[in-house]
Formats: structure tokens, C-alpha cells, sequence
């Protein structure tokens, strides 16, 4: 038996993917224990289907694709696949957030070089190269700025 899965477009075009999803007919219920897909649907709204769901079907579970981008899941009438502009995008995203997020790690690090004067320019060139990220051609091969080293007498610099 299949393990099935019940896909809901809502109404911003994302999909929802419940368990368990009514079956065919022919095979059963999938994982279900009810006897009739009116009991079915009784337990779907009961445990929050909204009914501007649109019910777009069943899906092997097996079929799925990763779940890593499972916000840009888009629905075809007949499998569920990861829509390539919004995986770019959510890959943006992601590169930004990590970007960012080396940026705000530096903050101290720049100050204390600026204040020193060891390494100053390393450091801005780097924070720079942290800034260039965005504009590299693919978010799925990202080349990172390597953080400058620190001396063994600079305890502040990393």
C-alpha cells in the first residue's frame, strides 16, 4: 500500500501536506483507520484543514521532494515539485542571512583594528567581500571571503 499524503494548495500558492491522505479506493484507506472518506474529511477539519485549501489530491509520500525547501513546494495536478525561481530566491535568502550575520561577527573585530591599527585593511577588505556577496552569478556556489588570521601578540584580532 502507498503511503499517501493529501496536498492542499492555500491561497498564497504554497502547498500543505497532510497525513493521512485518503486513498484511491482500490487500496485502502492509506493510514487511515476510517471507514468512509466522509469520516475522513470529518478528521481533516477537525485537526484545522481551512476550507480555502483546495485539495489538489494524494501523493506518495515516497515522491515528496526534500523537505529543506518544502516553502517552495508547488503542485503540477499530478506530483509535487520544488519550483526553481523560489528555490533561488529562498537560496538568497539564506546566503544574505549568513552573510549578514559574518558581518555582525566582524563588528567588534573591525573596531578593535581600527583602534590598533593591526590588520585594518585585511578587515575591511574582507567586510567588503562579505558586502560583494550578493552580487555572485549562482547562491548555490558561493565563494566566501576567508577572515583574516590574527597574530600571536593580537589576542583581540581574530
Amino acid at each position: 500500500m502507498k503511503n499517501l499524503r493529501r496536498v492542499y494548495q492555500l491561497p498564497d500558492g504554497s502547498l500543505a501536506i497532510v497525513n493521512p491522505a485518503w486513498d484511491d479506493g482500490v487500496l485502502g484507506f492509506g493510514r487511515t483507520a476510517h471507514q468512509t472518506e466522509a469520516e475522513w474529511y470529518e478528521w481533516a477539519i477537525t485537526y484545522g484543514i481551512d476550507p480555502a485549501w483546495v485539495s489538489m489530491g494524494d501523493v506518495d509520500a515516497a515522491s515528496l521532494p526534500a523537505r529543506e525547501f518544502r516553502d517552495q513546494w508547488r503542485h503540477d495536478g499530478k506530483k509535487v515539485y520544488i519550483d526553481p525561481e523560489l528555490e533561488t530566491a529562498e537560496r538568497w535568502v539564506r546566503v544574505r542571512r549568513e552573510r549578514n550575520q559574518l558581518l555582525t561577527e566582524s563588528d567588534g573585530l573591525m573596531a578593535r583594528a581600527n583602534e590598533t591599527g593591526v590588520k585594518a585593511n585585511e578587515w575591511k577588505a574582507y567586510r567588503q567581500a562579505l558586502r560583494d556577496v550578493p552580487s555572485q552569478a549562482d547562491p548555490r556556489s558561493i565563494e566566501w571571503p576567508v577572515k583574516p588570521k590574527h597574530n600571536s601578540g593580537d589576542a583581540l584580532i581574530e
